[in-house]
């Protein structure tokens, strides 16, 4: 079996007939941040050491091979989710918060990959909001193997859509509210 969710996955290619898992936050994973603080480092579960972290120490200081500008780290909220915390990043624009996975090769995408994620979506998260972002996907360079889910801003802010390359636009018709919580899982084969 497998050590990721469900036991499906494990950090590397080497279990037969296991999928390759190269990111796994959990919320409960975290350790050491009381109810209320901030959380400046998330583990990763997959054992790939993709931990995200947070040294926001200056304002609009830019992330690296991104495009976006350093924020404050979210804040831990104890017991919000069926007995779990869960992270809050912030409910208005000037309250942003985000986290930062270093760039690994593994998180590529290669043949394919999986996203699955649990999320409340806020007043924040409209206007091409990024729930989670690989690379600098402002340009149309397919070799960045860049790719974003982001709220889908303009006409549908309550919609969501998987960028790749700026080239590649997938959407649903789904709406997310800002009144419950949401699984979302976005698949992508090439």
């Amino acid at each position: 079996p497998g050590t990721g969710p469900g036991g499906v996955g494990y950090k590397n290619l080497t279990r037969e007939n296991q999928p390759e898992l190269a990111l796994w936050l959990k919320p409960e994973n975290i350790t050491g941040v009381a109810d209320g603080e901030e959380v400046k480092l998330w583990p990763d579960a997959s054992g790939n050491s993709n931990n995200a972290i947070n040294n926001y120490t200056v304002p609009d200081e830019a992330i690296p091979n991104t495009g976006e500008k350093n924020k404050p780290a979210p804040t831990f909220v104890n017991n919000a989710l069926n007995g779990l915390p869960v992270l809050n990043f912030g409910t208005s624009t000037d309250n942003n918060k985000l986290m930062v996975v270093s760039d690994a090769d593994n998180l590529d995408g290669g043949a394919g990959n999986s996203i699955f994620l649990v999320f409340k979506r806020n007043l924040l998260f409209n206007d091409f909001a990024a729930l989670i972002q690989k690379r600098d996907v402002r340009g149309s360079d397919p070799t960045k193997q860049a790719y974003v889910l982001e709220m889908d801003g303009g006409v549908n802010p309550n919609k969501m859509q998987y960028v790749i390359a700026r080239d590649v636009f997938l959407k649903n018709g789904e709406e997310f509210g800002i009144d419950k919580y949401y699984i979302v899982n976005v698949n992508m084969n090439s």
